[in-house]
C-alpha cells in the first residue's frame, strides 16, 4: 500500500501491433499518456506522476488516492507483461501479449519520485 512516505508506483508503456502510438500508464495514479514518441511518453508520464504525488502530499489529501486508480484493462496488460517476463520464451510471450509488440514495465519507489524531505505531509 502506498503512503506519503513509502510505496511503489507501477508503470507500463506499450505499443500495439498496427498502431503508431505508445500508451504509457501509471497504474497506481490512473495517469495515461499517449504519443508516437516513446521518449516523450516516458518523460511526460514521470512528470505527471511526480506532480500527482506532490499534490496529494502538499494538500494532505487522502492516501487512498495513491493506490490503484487505473482502468482494469491496463492492469491486465501489466500482469501479462510480468508473466511474459517470467516465461522468457518468445512463443509464450507472443501468446500472452497477443497484439502488444513493444513494451516496458517498471516500478519506481515513492522515494525515487519524491526524494527525502520533499513530501509536505
Amino acid at each position: 500500500m502506498n503512503t506519503y512516505k513509502k510505496g511503489y508506483i507501477r508503470f507500463i508503456i506499450y505499443k500495439k501491433r498496427g498502431e503508431r502510438t505508445f500508451t504509457g500508464v501509471c497504474l497506481d495514479f490512473g495517469i495515461v499518456i499517449e504519443n508516437k514518441d516513446l521518449e516523450y511518453v516516458k518523460k511526460e508520464l514521470e512528470t505527471a506522476a511526480i506532480g500527482y504525488l506532490e499534490t496529494v502530499c502538499k494538500e494532505k489529501m487522502d492516501e487512498a488516492l495513491l493506490n490503484g486508480r487505473a482502468n482494469k484493462k491496463y492492469y491486465e496488460i501489466y500482469y501479462k507483461i510480468l508473466e511474459s517476463e517470467r516465461e522468457g520464451s518468445v512463443v509464450k510471450r507472443e501468446k500472452l501479449l497477443d497484439d502488444v509488440t513493444e513494451y516496458d514495465a517498471h516500478i519506481s519507489s515513492v522515494n525515487q519520485l519524491m526524494p527525502a524531505g520533499k513530501c509536505y505531509a
